[in-house]
């Protein structure tokens, strides 16, 4: 039996170019790997740290590390896909090249079976070798759908989440130095990478070594710019250039554009036709960091990505020509006068500047157009003139910007007269008093709630501005400090109800006093303007109970002058009682002893009578005796003397009153 000929078997690969083939996919894949691992595991690191590093009161230094951790996402979002890639292209190479070598196997057994030097049926079989080829390449198909979306829509969302959420703020990040310099060193590894695959896309050595190699060389420059532009406006901004805050935003809108661009691009790829194994590629590219992300070869590679874009040679362009002749005096010339006018300093009116002539502080510049050595000779260092800062002091400084919103200058403040105790106010701060009571009720400290805000700035003359410069780093931070250091002194010498009573204008007074003694003893340049303490109350969860209390205390006092009221009615009644039983007493008495005087008095006249004339005194009181008989009696008179014969008569009888016929 006969086997198939070799000469009608194709094979897909040259058999000298399959082990340089494997070669290659084996060395691309080691590469890639490094790269996608490292820019995965510092990207998930620095997203992790981030939030942390800003929920522990350092944003400027969390907004400073977002663009950098940000652009390792979008990194790893397009080389873990061309990772994923490689490694099945490798595979497919590696299939290939087992087939070749199944297939020469195949052709020397045939031959040999030909010749009669082995049985033929020894050596046929039916397996084919492109089997696993075939299979192989399927898997690269499927590694080009779907897992590219899967592993790179998560990471340019968190990517642009993230620069979103920690937004470039102005100020001196903590250590910027140091992390401009370790942003600048990692670029030199991201340099070399980005350099090789911009060769590898331009087509030296063939692009059919790695075809994402212009795509990966695209994001990967976005990475290099974005190490090399966050770290040396880091360093501009440790050694006091401000305005390098502005290049950090347009470097971070960059990104956020870029991250959108590979999400919608991950995103419609799952939509699109299913493309040919020659065709696979990964997804994530980025032609605005291709247009806007110059190369570092100069004009020329930019002319050459515009020409591999769209088609137009503009090396054939006079006037290009004479832009990049005259070019770069231009610039020199630009650079100088910017330079020269870093001498120029202007400050608004709500502002002044220490003028630092070395390095060392000469005098203090007033608002207006100011003209000094240019950086790095002279320095402004600038610093707000006259701006007054509330303060709550129960407030850190991440919840006083929640709590103390922002008003207009001619608005009302509706929080003055939100004084309910028994409702949570985010500026009340908890402190410890001394009670007071008797022995059977006293305890040994009480606690209050008090909303004192303390408003401030920094002083008007000179040397306050000098020292508020070069010796405060975080004003709040320091006046609230010591606004708390003279609380807790002050409410440690006044009990509970003494310090609620207490007029709360006057002790605002003497906490001024106190604290501004405080910040000139520690030179801080800091004028405290005034404290005002809102409220004074009891704990909110003890203020139900604090009512109560006061309503029991008010209850039982009342009861005791109403007790007091009524025995001061009573003891009064029986007084007047009192003073009028003694009196009436008296009188009766007086009355007593004057009729018995009379009596007496009496008693011896008549008896003195009767000496003299007894005949005449008893007529007398017989005549007496009888008048006052006969003075209630109804009598009639008649004089005996009268003839009774035809007198006349007396009616004796009685008749009832006449009555009117008419009523």
């Amino acid at each position: 039996m006969t086997g198939p000929t070799p000469s009608s078997t194709v094979l897909p690969v040259a058999s000298a170019a399959l082990p340089l083939a494997v070669e290659r996919a084996a060395r691309w894949h080691g590469l890639l790997a490094a790269m996608a691992w490292s820019t995965l595991v510092l990207g998930v690191g620095l997203a992790l740290a981030i939030p942390a590093i800003r929920l522990l009161g350092s944003p400027l230094l969390a907004a400073a590390l977002a663009p950098a951790c940000a652009s390792l996402l979008l990194a790893a979002a397009a080389l873990l896909p061309a990772l994923l890639l490689a490694s099945a292209r490798r595979r497919v190479a590696e299939a290939a090249e087992a087939a070749l070598v199944a297939r020469q196997q195949r052709h020397a057994v045939a031959e040999r079976t030909a010749g009669g030097d082995a049985p033929q049926a020894l050596f046929a079989g039916n397996d084919d070798p492109d089997l696993l080829v075939q299979a192989e390449q399927a898997r690269v198909l499927r590694v080009a759908g779907w897992p590219q979306t899967v592993i790179a829509l998560p990471l340019a969302l968190a990517a642009g989440a993230l620069v979103c959420w920690a937004w470039p703020q102005p100020g001196m990040v903590p250590g910027g130095m140091g992390i401009g310099i370790a942003l600048l060193c990692l670029a030199f590894p991201v340099l070399v990478v980005e350099r090789r695959l911009t060769l590898v896309a331009a087509g030296v050595p063939a692009a059919s070594e790695l075809p994402e190699a212009g795509g990966l060389s695209r994001v990967l420059r976005l990475l290099l710019w974005t190490l090399v532009v966050v770290g040396a406006a880091e360093v501009a901004r440790a050694l006091g250039a401000g305005p390098a805050v502005w290049v950090l935003r347009v470097l971070a809108g960059l990104v956020v554009l870029v991250a959108g661009e590979i999400a919608l691009r991950v995103i419609a790829a799952p939509f699109l036709p299913a493309a040919a194994l020659a065709e696979a590629r990964g997804l994530a590219d980025s032609a605005l960091a291709g247009l806007v992300l110059p190369r570092l070869g100069g004009v020329a590679a930019g002319g050459a990505e515009i020409k591999e874009r769209f088609g137009i040679d503009l090396s054939q362009s006079w006037a290009l020509t004479f832009v990049r002749a005259a070019a770069m005096p231009l610039l020199l010339v630009l650079l100088v006068l910017g330079w020269l006018l870093s001498g120029v300093t202007s400050l608004s009116l709500q502002e002044r500047g220490v003028y630092e002539r070395l390095g060392a502080p000469v005098t203090v510049f007033r608002s207006g157009l100011h003209l000094h050595l240019p950086w790095p000779f002279g320095i402004v260092r600038r610093i707000e003139d006259g701006a007054v800062h509330e303060l709550a002091v129960g407030l850190e400084a991440d919840e006083q910007a929640k709590a103390l919103p922002r008003l207009a200058a001619d608005a009302l403040d509706m929080r003055l007269y939100d004084r309910v105790w028994r409702v949570d106010h985010a500026a009340d701060a908890l402190y410890v008093v001394p009670d007071h009571g008797d022995a059977a009720t006293a305890r040994a400290v009480q606690v209050l709630n008090s909303d004192v805000r303390v408003f401030y700035r920094i002083g008007l003359d000179d040397a306050s501005a000098r020292a508020a410069l070069y010796g405060l780093a975080a004003p709040d931070d320091t006046v609230r400090l010591a606004a708390r250091r003279q609380l807790l002194r002050v409410f440690a010498t006044r009990p509970l109800m003494s310090a609620i009573g207490e007029d709360r204008a006057q002790l605002g007074i003497a906490v001024r006093a106190a604290l501004q003694a405080d910040l000139a003893g520690s030179g801080s340049g800091l004028e405290v303007i005034a404290v005002a303490i809102d409220s004074i109350h009891p704990p909110s969860a003890a203020a139900a109970a604090y009512h109560g209390v006061q309503d029991a205390a008010i209850i039982s006092a009342r009861e005791v002058a109403d007790a007091r009221r009524n025995a001061t009615e009573a003891m009064s009644e029986k007084i007047i009682d009192a003073i009028g039983t003694r009196a009436n007493g008296t009188s009766q008495a007086a009355i007593r002893v004057a009729e018995a005087r009379v009596d007496t008095t009496r008693f011896a006249g008549e008896a003195e009578a009767w000496r003299i004339a007894p005949k005449a005194l008893a007529l007398e009181r017989w005549l007496e005796a009888i008048g006052k008989g006969l003075s209630s009696a109804q009598i009639d008179i008649i004089d005996h003397r009268l003839r009774l014969v035809d007198g006349p008569v007396l009616d004796m009888r009685r008749y009832a009153a006449p009555v009117d016929s008419a009523e």
